[in-house]
């Protein structure tokens, strides 16, 4: 793959409402093992029997869509890999809180479009965070189908807010309230703008061929 000029033609950023993003969690648990599994997880990380004794703090979801200016295949792709045309990266995350214990649970999903003729184009991962005061965090993901402590998904994005954001956005994290993780998410979201788009898809990126090209590589 060469090129010259911007890699993305366009970006696009659309904040989903609580009950699209509801509707999709469902379908997700029941068709996704994995998301099953970090759902079912929830009420051990907030102490709780059930999740009917933790009290829903609403939910977050963002989809962004980013447009190649070219069709291209990554260089290191595998043979006979289809040009890619634009990456589909979308957050859905569910919160509750028991006591002071806020937790967010969900998929960042990326998508290689178009996802027609063969191979794996789709990136998931589950993600589960816990924290009382929203500076310490801890990460859970489901790996070979067990739910695991990792220093993951959250940890690539807030680096990568750090590093390659700047203005109201740099700061984000520690200053934007600690109601609920909708709430924090969302403030990060309007502080960020479009940097957090990125960031997104980096945090997302398995660091394989499929998107390291477009997004770079948080999982060092």
């Amino acid at each position: 793959m060469t090129r010259s000029g911007p890699l993305f033609r366009s970006q696009t950023v659309e904040f989903r409402p609580d009950s699209a993003v509801g509707e999709e969690i469902a379908n997700l648990r029941a068709s996704h093992s994995d998301v099953g599994r970090i759902f079912d997880a929830v009420p051990s990380v907030l102490g709780l029997t059930s999740l009917e004794a933790a009290n829903e703090t609403g939910a977050f979801g963002v989809t962004v869509r980013a447009e190649l200016t070219e069709a291209m295949v990554p260089h290191d792709a595998p043979a006979g890999s289809q040009p890619i045309t634009s990456y589909l990266t979308s957050l859905s995350l569910v919160g509750w809180q028991a006591g002071d214990t806020h937790v967010a649970a969900g998929l960042a999903r990326m998508i290689a479009e178009p996802v027609e003729g063969g191979g794996n184009r789709t990136i998931d991962r589950t993600v589960l965070l816990e924290t009382t005061d929203y500076r310490r965090i801890v990460e859970r993901t489901v790996q070979d189908g067990t739910v695991v402590v990792v220093d993951g998904w959250w940890d690539a994005l807030r680096d990568c807010l750090v590093n390659r954001c700047a203005g109201e956005c740099t700061n984000a994290a520690l200053e934007c309230p600690p109601a609920s993780w909708p709430v924090y998410l969302a403030c990060l979201a309007g502080r960020c703008g479009g940097c957090l788009a990125g960031c997104v898809g980096c945090a997302t990126c398995d660091c394989g061929w499929l998107c390291r090209v477009a997004f770079g590589c948080c999982h060092q």
